[in-house]
């Protein structure tokens, strides 16, 4: 006979979400801290900070089968199923449907439900046979959180594990928080100080297009960059951090959305001063990286819309900043010569 088991239950976690949210019989990921969502308005209002990319919704069993179930699904909605680290399968909701068959196979084991980086999940819970184990599992991975922009987000990603972030997250090991929103990177404080207070061993933040297109002026821009750093390292003073600048975007290289703009490139010399002054003033621990070392001009046949890398570049991006986090992340090496 089924049961269901829920997150009351202790039978599943939330990994790369920052709060979960209580909905009678549901229960919604966030990625901002949904109890102070009145400070995050720009993620609260229009719900953007439940969308759930980089959110795994896992848990360990003996199960063989089982089924997830959500509540207002999308036609369309689309979840990877991984089984002891392995791709299993990515689902598509059709109309309608709010149970998900999940074949899991023999033994006992780790369980991960990449959720749709596009959209908000209500999960009401996992269906399996009541003899069955399902519990949670501690990750003991290290800590990695990523902040950016609809380019982090990567709503045009394949599946949801297939976001350029968490596929160099499982290459390297680490635990993702995918802190990407569409249109939303504006480098507020309150992220800032979101960031300050989380546990994480590696930190990486790629800082300027929702900037550009936000309309901040030139001297906002790096004042604003600096406050944000500055928040994040009241807490963090020796955590690998990484700035990362814009990647190319076609027309922006080179335009100024009002005057006294910045141009993307503009925008990267910028930030790379303002990680030379953070240095000089004694940060070991902090380095700069060239969007365009991530995705340049070569590229721009990846880019449909000029602007956001398409299903092809995710893996293409996930290998280029992959040395970076394994060189960051090793023991020792996130200590920069002074």
């Amino acid at each position: 006979m089924e049961r269901l088991y829920t997150y009351e239950d202790q039978a599943f976690e939330f990994e790369g979400s920052i709060s979960v949210e209580r909905l009678g019989e549901l229960v919604r990921p966030w990625r901002i801290p949904c109890e102070q969502g009145d400070f995050f308005p720009e993620l609260y209002m229009e719900g953007r900070g439940a969308s759930c990319s980089g959110v795994r919704l896992v848990f360990a069993t003996d199960a063989e089968r089982a089924a997830l179930e959500l509540a207002d699904v999308r036609e369309g909605m689309r979840m990877d199923l991984y089984c002891g680290g392995r791709m299993v399968e990515t689902m598509e909701a059709q109309e309608g449907q709010t149970r998900f068959p999940l074949e899991l196979g023999r033994g006992y084991k780790q369980v991960a439900i990449w959720l749709d980086q596009r959209y908000q999940a209500s999960v009401r819970g996992i269906w399996a046979d009541e003899r069955s184990r399902v519990r949670r599992l501690d990750n003991t991975q290290k800590k990695w959180i990523h902040y950016g922009s609809s380019i982090s987000q990567a709503g045009s990603a394949q599946s949801p594990s297939m976001i350029w972030a968490a596929i160099a997250a499982r290459e390297a090991g680490l635990n993702l928080t995918n802190l990407g929103f569409g249109g939303r990177c504006i480098l507020a404080p309150m992220m800032g100080r979101l960031i300050r207070d989380l546990p994480c061993d590696l930190i990486t933040l790629k800082l300027g297009i929702n900037v550009h297109g936000g309309r901040l002026g030139e001297l906002t821009y790096t004042a604003n960059a600096i406050g944000l750093i500055a928040l994040i390292r009241e807490k963090h003073p020796d955590t690998p951090l990484l700035v990362i600048s814009p990647v190319f975007g076609t027309y922006r290289e080179e335009d100024r959305v009002i005057e006294r703009g910045l141009t993307l490139q503009e925008m990267r010399t910028e930030l790379e001063q303002v990680v030379q002054t953070f240095r000089r003033h004694g940060d070991r621990h902090m380095d700069y990286l060239s969007g365009l070392d991530l995705f340049g001009e070569a590229e721009a046949d990846l880019l449909p819309d000029g602007l956001h890398p398409n299903a092809l570049a995710q893996p293409l991006i996930a290998s280029r900043i992959l040395p970076h986090l394994k060189r960051l992340t090793e023991d020792g090496s996130g200590f920069l010569p002074q």
